[in-house]
């Protein structure tokens, strides 16, 4: 068998997400001042259901820190479609109410790109990341 390396491993988490916000950001700070900025998104995949395409959402969470933080916070709101960069990690807590452990998996977003808010702005043709596996292919819509 094939033995991975642990640096292998490490960069095997990292995964990019391409949506529309479902929620302005929410920026809060540390007391040291470090921006701390959260929000959902929403990716669309199309899968086949019977002998029907159907549109499926998935929504991850996210945090992005300090001065790129801010900045997304500056430029995206609700509906602002998105290109994310990050890897998913857990996060852990106590509820304070009721004293039961809590956790929940988020985006930590190290990297993050603006994207035009139509999906034809800015080009002539479609792309691959325009077809889902498997289709059915932007040519082939009737």
């Amino acid at each position: 068998g094939h033995v991975r390396h642990a640096r292998e491993i490490a960069v095997s988490n990292y995964i990019t997400a391409y949506g529309n916000l479902t929620r302005d950001p929410e920026v809060r700070f540390t007391p040291d001042a470090t921006a701390i900025v959260t929000g959902t998104i929403a990716t669309n995949r199309r899968e086949k259901r019977g002998s029907e395409w159907a549109s499926v959402a998935t929504f991850f969470n996210f945090k992005i820190w300090g001065k790129r933080g801010e900045a997304f916070a500056k430029f995206h709101k609700k509906g602002s479609r998105a290109f994310l960069h990050g890897t998913i990690t857990t996060e852990s807590w106590t509820d304070k109410k009721s004293g039961e452990e809590k956790s929940k998996q988020l985006l930590l977003v190290s990297e993050w790109e603006f994207c035009s808010e139509s999906p034809d702005e800015g080009r002539a043709d479609p792309t691959v990341e325009d077809v889902p596996e498997g289709g059915p292919f932007p040519w082939e819509k009737k």
